[in-house]
């Protein structure tokens, strides 16, 4: 039956991996992003609830459900 390794001790694998004090930040999002991104969510909401209330076309959901991913997918680049 085959033997399993041994377990490195806890200074050989900190050897191995030496820690770096210096950290690296991502750049901070202009001041400008978040209002865009708020606004955008809810102008997608705004339109899509006006479209069921008002009995609108069909056609307004588009760029309403379009403006509304745009404004999510904004949310996975604010800093």
């Amino acid at each position: 039956m085959p033997v399993s390794k041994k377990r490195k001790k806890v200074e050989e694998r900190q050897a191995a991996h030496p820690k770096t004090e210096e950290k690296i930040s991502a750049p901070e999002s202009p001041s400008w992003y978040a209002p865009v991104m708020f606004g955008l969510m809810t102008l997608g909401v705004l339109t899509v609830i006006s479209t069921y209330i008002f009995q609108m076309p069909n056609t307004w959901l588009l760029p309403g459900l379009a403006s509304l991913a745009v404004g999510m997918f904004m949310t996975m680049g604010y800093k």
